[in-house]
């Protein structure tokens, strides 16, 4: 994996813990950033979008192996299951909350802290909307807290947004 040594990597978790799991980079539905097929004779596959540079990878491919962790989904709980494994994703990606504040202290965007972080800008916001009240008090950023219970809009952590 490029980026920062100290950050995880899913790369080296499928090869520790999903050792004989495929994972396939294809041209996929555009839509797609990557998915799990669940096949009946078959130990499941993971595929990745060949339009997804590195970034996009480890985020789909953490993502991915989450929903493995947490079984095949049945068509009753599919939203939860889908929220739970974003949920998870951020966490994963993001344990070092010194770091995600270090990183929003550092940057004029929160693409930019996103980045920083060598996460996508969804993985971000999740992770700061679902601070605990302690996680909270650990970033000790007044913009990580008002985000984590709910304000924002245009203007996130006192960072501009691009895509405003």
């Amino acid at each position: 994996m490029r980026g920062p040594a100290s950050l995880r990597d899913p790369w080296k978790y499928q090869r520790d813990y999903w050792p004989t799991l495929p994972v396939d980079i294809a041209d996929i539905d555009p839509d797609l950033n990557g998915y799990t097929q669940w096949r009946r004779d078959r130990p499941p596959r993971v595929v990745l979008s060949d339009s997804l540079d590195d970034i996009g990878q480890r985020v789909t491919l953490t993502h991915e192996l989450f929903h493995l962790e947490c079984g095949q989904p049945d068509r009753w709980h599919r939203d939860r299951g889908e929220k739970l494994v974003r949920l998870l994703t951020a966490r994963w990606l993001l344990p070092d909350l010194d770091l995600v504040k270090r990183a929003l202290a550092m940057s004029v965007s929160i693409e930019d802290a996103a980045e920083r972080l060598w996460v996508t800008l969804d993985v971000l916001v999740e992770r700061l909307r679902h601070l605990t009240p302690n996680e909270a008090h650990l970033v000790h950023s007044p913009q990580a807290r008002a985000f984590s219970h709910g304000h924002g809009g245009v203007v996130l952590y006192g960072l501009k947004s691009h895509q405003a």
